[in-house]
């Protein structure tokens, strides 16, 4: 991949935003407070192991209603690879006017209803039906795509509030933050170490609950409807998770069994990782094992795997940890990049060389405390310095003053609606468990046969092993 040369924010082109094209919809006319579920997709253990196990067919749908899915011969197409072939079935009722009945054909990533996983519920005028990454929204008696410029959502990507959360009683690690991030921005997370960079990437990724405030993403709460928005939001580690003894295909096309429905065929996953590594210029690497690979390119290997679900939401730990300065440019551009696809992509580094090109700088100070937030062109009128030694070494010695300073330039957020009640992580897909074992039997017998010598001598084991025993 060859480097190029950090664009600055000033001459930097705008981003432009890519969303996924609407669906090809039929006007769905069905006779139309929040929606109801009849039967929750939980259950039982013994009936949750059964449909994982087996999942069998869905019920037949009554004359009239709508099909909702990914194959073409749907009514409501859903042009996304984590939505299956039959998704659901929109069924007219004979309750009020503009009700309907939306109905989950037992698909493996499930059908949510403002948030909550659903096996079927009673829709009424402004419900928010999610399916894979998209959001449909019942208004007027039809199913529409909902999109960030109606009244469907308040806002567009990111938004942290007051978040806090405590540890331990009273000790806090993230004290009151509040940001924003719209689509097709990067930004960057500093701050000099114990200030809780990481801590604040997992929380806004949904892995951890704020003590207080709220994180939403595309109108949604973040940790109250986790389950729904987790194929949206990609986390990239610090430390590499692809297998090193893998070719880059291999460990894709492995990693897309266990991550998109079973449903979809050798094609479909290798149209995905195609596309993802077109993204990420890596076509030339397909064939080759990644640790053979560079580390920005095994960088970029890892968040192949994150991409492969289509997450609007991108968050990366450190991605230049260790890496000399060429390749710290190679990541923080393809960050760009990534950035001006129209996702809203979030970096923690310590790596202060090329902040340019991020939109905005997110800086904490110990104990999580704001000390910046802003474009990094302000950096130097509101600290009063550029130099990030003087910088760092001032927000570390007083992390308190730089709080003050930075809300006394800003003042306080304003006041938050109330916070809906955390959920869980939200149940795993329904994925065969005999796929599942069959996908990793196959990819731990190639990493077997890809370590030669440790392959030779599993081969020589069992005559080791009986010489031994005559011995």
């Amino acid at each position: 991949y060859a480097s190029q040369p950090h664009m600055t924010a000033q001459s930097r082109p705008a981003p432009v935003q890519q969303p996924i094209s609407a669906p090809a919809m039929e006007s769905v006319t069905v006779m139309g407070p929040a929606a109801a579920p009849r039967s929750g997709g939980d259950g039982n253990i013994a009936t949750s192991m059964l449909r994982i196990l087996r999942p069998g067919r869905p019920a037949d749908a009554p004359p009239g209603s709508v099909k909702i899915g990914r194959a073409t011969d749907n009514d409501i197409v859903i042009n996304d690879v984590l939505a299956s072939r039959h998704h659901a079935t929109l069924i007219t009722t004979a309750g009020p006017p503009e009700a309907a009945e939306i109905r989950d054909n037992r698909s493996i990533n499930g059908t949510f209803v403002n948030g909550a996983r659903v096996d079927d519920a009673t829709l009424t005028d402004g419900d928010t039906v999610t399916i894979g990454n998209v959001d449909l929204v019942f208004r007027g008696g039809t199913l529409v795509r909902r999109t960030e410029t109606a009244a469907d959502t308040a806002t567009g990507g990111l938004e942290v509030h007051g978040v806090t959360w405590t540890i331990e009683g009273n000790k806090t690690l993230l004290d009151n933050i509040s940001m924003s991030a719209r689509p097709g921005t990067l930004t960057a997370i500093i701050g000099p170490s114990g200030a809780g960079k990481s801590t604040f990437a997992r929380l806004v990724a949904g892995y951890t609950h704020p003590t207080e405030g709220q994180v939403s993403f595309e109108g949604h709460d973040v940790h109250a409807e986790y389950a729904s928005l987790r194929s949206r939001i990609g986390m990239v580690p610090q430390d590499d998770v692809v297998h090193g003894e893998l070719t880059v295909r291999q460990a894709l096309m492995y990693a897309a069994e266990l991550r998109l429905p079973p449903d979809t065929n050798k094609a479909d996953r290798e149209q995905v990782v195609n596309e993802v590594l077109e993204e990420l210029e890596m076509t030339k690497h397909l064939d080759t094992r990644v640790d053979k690979l560079s580390g920005g390119q095994r960088k970029r290997a890892s968040v192949a795997l994150e991409l492969l679900t289509g997450p609007s939401l991108l968050i990366l730990d450190e991605p230049t940890s260790g890496l000399d300065p060429a390749l710290d440019r190679q990541v923080m551009t393809m960050l760009r990049q990534l950035a001006d696809a129209g996702r809203v992509v979030l970096v923690v580094t310590h790596s202060l060389t090329y902040l340019d090109v991020c939109d905005q700088v997110l800086l904490l100070a110990p104990g999580g405390k704001t000390a910046f937030n802003g474009p990094p062109s302000q950096i130097g009128s509101e600290l009063g310095t550029t130099n990030w030694a003087d910088i760092f070494s001032t927000v570390a010695g007083d992390p308190d003053s730089a709080k003050r300073r930075y809300l006394e330039r800003h003042g306080p957020p304003p006041p938050r609606a109330a916070t809906q009640q955390p959920a869980d992580l939200g149940s795993p897909t329904r994925t065969s468990v005999r796929k599942q074992f069959s996908t990793i039997s196959r990819r731990q017998m190639r990493l077997i046969v890809s370590d030669r010598g440790y392959f030779i001598f599993l081969a020589f084991l069992p005559f080791i092993m009986g010489a031994l025993s005559l011995s």
